[in-house]
């Protein structure tokens, strides 16, 4: 009968083939990977066709991005003859796992077999070892069980086989291993009723791992209802059934021995121990001995094989005992420690040569002499010092303090990955190569980092701290999935030497980047990116291109970003690193949406970024970064209340990355107070920035000027509040405070300045507020230019304390103007909305309350839309009110406009002087 031939599959689908037929061709397609793959295509299971159930594909299908209980499907992994596999998000727990859903038709959810699944998946779930594949949850999804797994990334042990020509003692080990997995679950009473190689996996760690425990229940509940006849296709895989497999309730751990010695003995032998016969035929004579391997193993092989499962070893532990290498019996070991009390003059000399001879896993330490030493601790304290800051010392310390934590971590990272192959033979040799070469690109990039410390400047001191912070996590380097996915350098010295030239310039590159010495940080970036054009390997050029892209935006320079991040998303595929080509498309995410407000492109730009980054394992640092870049998108359209879900769901992230008291955390909640305030939740918004000042007063201390602007921005939320006095005292220290570490004509002191007016300006003390107004115009329009739009917010304040001295026409200038300003820039904007509603209240002070109604109908329309803040339309509609009054225009209107009004400042508290004035107001249209 030909194997793979399309008549024979057909037959076997339709039930056709006789059941010495059916056996020998169930049995080769277990080892043809041509014909499951022609199975896998008709999508169908020949038990359930037979039987009159429904195609599984007439099922509805399960889409990616679909809900599974709590589960989110990401991907299809593959299917096979129990079920499909997907790749699945758990959100709870925030890790990537398999889900297995088994075939319709295989089981019905409501009986006695199915509760029985249920409870053996659940019962595995209890089964912790390192050779089983971790089993976490199982359910029911419409009429289809499911069962939750650890996903592995690797082959099988089929595969592992047919790979590479594999010594008998490499094979004694693989299954030893996996025998112990079994081993493990029967001590916890189950029974896994389907060992063969493809029910192993092989992770790219090296580690052996048996999967699909208790899925063969299935088959089994299906043998009681198919009938007896049926027993052929009943639990267990027909080439490796046990002669008991005909009657489930013989089923033991005795019958997953048999199964084990038929795939040990197979992988050894290089043919199967049985001939292909039906059964009971098949089992009338004892195999002979496997050759190439220890007549013990052999004959532990051959007792595992008895038909009389009687006859077996009395367990898995015990064969395991017969094929693990032997070891010193007790006695031996005992008459060795007498020889060794008996030689004891001599042990002195062995002790000292045993201690002349190196580690297995020697300290790191040494490979930070120069870059992390005593020597250059004290370089770069002094060099902090010489800055002349008021806050070097303090930063010093801080920084000081992170480094040290990541060198430590460093070290142990690289101790841990020598020990995990070379003690504890948990990973290949070749992974250790590679989690060493990553923890070497780490320390490149923190040596060049340190280099810049060493020539700090102000500017160097006040970002030493962040660019401490942000230094690569050395937990990438035991992160496997990356590191075997990502293209491997070419094995040639020189090219290697080159590639590491590359890298260490685009690790400088970071480090000036980090440090804000842009200029510098451009020009090594670019020799980085030339000469990785040259190397021929995508991941270097991947790295510079990205470096090169992320200068660019920081230095203003979009359109050579998005271009630059574009190559790099492409050079990373090539070089198959998802993690770098989720990282370019987070920031692209930014570029195109914060900075141009391309916001549909910056939206579908997320959409492959939340790919990438699952499909490079789940980075929560990442995630949160993208969850922000959404944010500042949905706050700049006005969804105020999508940015705000959004950096919730942020903030979270990065609680649960970095701990509470991060700066990330900190930035993150000024951030989501930004949303608060335009959905006029003031007590909220207060509450956020104060929590981000104290996390900012912890980790860069009260003098950092990033504090002091975080305390600015407190003072602008008490402003708010109408708390005005403890504002302005707020606002004074955080300005003098700037004016010290960044000097008096930083933007930064502007935006101070810009608050300092307001408050004076809510105090109807005019005179005053003025002078900080036009020192505030006078730094934005200098250092941002004269298109600036934070130069149109300045603008509207001085416009409005204009009005308040009573120069009505000075104020229209100067409104008039800003809307210059912001109508190329965005006319959707909510300062493009504050400035008409100002212009609208300068035509009403100056009397002219026709000319006010067109520019307060279109703010209104602007500040109508869903998530506006609440504040800004109850004085848009007062406003207007007042003009259609004054304009003798649609009286009717102008009172549901006013009692609009009246509604929210009743509501509101510190609202009560708006209140009154609308309800005197409204007394007079009465």
């Amino acid at each position: 009968m030909p194997s793979c031939d399309s008549n024979t599959i057909a037959a076997f689908i339709e039930g056709a083939l006789s059941a010495e037929e059916e056996a020998r061709f169930e049995a080769h397609v277990d080892t043809c990977p041509e014909c499951r793959a022609l199975l896998g295509m008709l999508g169908r299971s020949a038990v359930a066709l037979r039987d009159g159930q429904p195609d599984p594909e007439a099922s509805p299908p399960i889409r990616i991005g679909e809900r599974v209980g709590r589960y989110v499907i990401l991907d299809w992994l593959g299917e096979g003859g129990m079920g499909v596999v997907y790749a699945a998000h758990d959100p709870e727990l925030d890790r990537t796992i398999a889900l297995k859903f088994l075939r319709p038709g295989l089981l019905d959810t409501r009986s006695a077999g199915g509760e029985r699944l249920l409870g053996e998946a659940r019962a595995m779930a209890k089964v912790a070892h390192p050779n089983v594949v971790n089993v976490f949850d199982a359910g029911v999804h419409g009429e289809r069980i499911f069962v939750v797994m650890e996903r592995v990334d690797g082959s099988t042990l089929r595969e592992w086989l047919a790979a590479a020509p594999r010594a008998p003692r490499d094979v004694l080990h693989m299954f030893v291993e996996a025998g112990r997995g079994v081993a493990a679950a029967h001590a916890a009473g189950l029974v896994h009723r389907d060992f063969k190689p493809d029910n192993v996996l092989v992770g790219a760690d090296g580690r052996v791992r048996v999967t699909d425990f208790g899925l063969a229940l299935a088959r089994a509940a299906n043998v009681e209802r198919l009938g007896p006849t049926d027993d052929a296709r009943g639990p267990g895989t027909p080439a490796y059934m046990a002669p008991e497999h005909g009657d489930p309730d013989r089923i033991d751990a005795r019958t997953d021995q048999f199964s084990f010695c038929v795939a040990l003995y197979e992988a050894l032998h290089g043919a199967p121990p049985f001939p292909r016969k039906a059964a009971p035929e098949k089992y009338a004579r004892t195999p002979d001995p496997p050759r190439g391997v220890p007549r013990r193993v052999a004959r532990a092989i051959v007792r595992g094989l008895r038909a009389n499962k009687e006859e077996r070893h009395p367990s898995m532990t015990a064969l395991l005992d017969e094929l693990a290498p032997p070891r010193w019996p007790l006695r031996v070991v005992l008459a060795l420690g007498i020889l060794v009390l008996a030689i004891a003059g001599g042990a002195s000399f062995a002790m000292h040569r045993l201690a002349a001879r190196p580690a297995v896993c020697p300290s790191a330490e040494p490979k930070l002499a120069g870059v992390w030493d005593g020597p250059s601790r004290e370089r770069v304290h002094k060099a902090f010092l010489a800055t002349g800051q008021p806050y070097a010392e303090d930063t010093w310390k801080k920084t000081e303090r992170i480094l040290d934590t990541y060198v430590s971590r460093w070290t142990a990272m690289n101790v841990e990955a020598c020990e995990a192959t070379q003690i504890r033979a948990e990973q290949s040799p070749q992974l250790m190569d590679l989690r060493i070469d990553c923890l070497a690109g780490e320390l490149r990039e923190m040596k060049a980092l340190i280099s810049v410390y060493a020539d700090a400047d102000a500017k160097t001191l006040q970002e030493s701290v962040k660019s401490a912070r942000a230094l690569r996590s050395v937990d990438a380097c035991s992160d496997v999935r990356s590191l075997v996915t990502k293209l491997a350098p070419p094995s040639d010295p020189a090219q290697r030497a080159r590639i590491d030239e590359v890298l260490e310039r685009v690790g400088q590159a970071a480090a000036l980047e980090s440090a804000a010495k842009y200029v510098r940080a451009a020009e090594v970036a670019q020799a980085a990116a030339t000469d990785a054009a040259t190397l021929g390997y995508p991941p270097a050029l991947a790295e510079a291109l990205r470096r090169r892209a992320n200068i660019a935006w920081r230095r203003g320079d979009d359109a050579a970003a998005v271009l630059d991040l574009f190559s790099t998303i492409e050079a990373a595929e090539m070089g198959r690193d998802d993690l770098l080509k989720a990282r370019a498309l987070t920031t692209l995410v930014y570029v195109l949406g914060d900075r141009q407000q391309r916001y549909a492109d910056a939206e579908r730009i997320a959409q492959l970024a939340r790919g990438a980054i699952e499909r490079s394992g789940g980075h929560g640092e990442l995630e949160a970064r993208l969850l922000e870049g959404l944010a500042a998108i949905h706050q700049g359209q006005g969804r105020y209340d999508e940015a705000r879900k959004l950096g919730v769901e942020a903030l979270a992230l990065w609680e649960k990355a970095n701990g509470p008291d991060d700066l990330e955390v900190a930035i993150s909640l000024n951030n989501l107070s930004l949303a608060l305030r335009r959905l006029g939740d003031l007590s909220g918004t207060l509450a956020k920035r104060e929590q981000a000042l104290g996390i900012l007063q912890r980790v860069l201390g009260r003098g950092h000027p990033t504090t002091a602007t975080i305390q600015g921005n407190v003072a602008v939320a008490l402003t708010d509040m109408h708390r005005l006095d403890t504002a302005w005292a707020m606002a004074e220290e955080s300005r003098d405070l700037l004016a010290q570490t960044l000097g008096p004509d930083h933007v930064q002191v502007a935006y101070i300045e810009d608050t300092l007016a307001a408050i004076r300006l809510e105090q109807d003390r005019c005179a005053e507020a003025l002078p900080h107004a036009q020192r505030a115009t006078d730094i934005i329009e200098r250092t941002r230019g004269p298109k600036s739009p934070t130069l149109a917010e300045v603008l509207n304040t001085v416009g409005r304390i204009e009005r308040c001295l009573g120069r009505v026409e000075r104020a229209i200038e100067l409104h008039r103007r800003a809307l210059s300003i912001w109508e190329p820039a965005s006319t959707e904007s909510g300062g493009y909305a504050t400035t008409l509603h100002a212009m609208g209240e300068d035509w009403l002070a100056a009397k002219r309350p026709s000319s006010a109604l067109a520019p307060l109908e279109r703010a209104l329309q602007l500040r109508s839309g869903p998530d506006r803040l609440q504040e800004d339309l109850a004085d848009t509609r007062f406003t207007l009110a007042r003009a259609l009054d004054g304009a003798r225009r649609e009286p009717d209107r102008a009172r549901s406009l006013a009692d609009a009004a009246l509604d929210f400042y009743a509501a509101t508290p510190g609202c009560e002087r708006d209140r009154d004035t609308v309800a005197m107001f409204l007394r007079t249209l009465r």
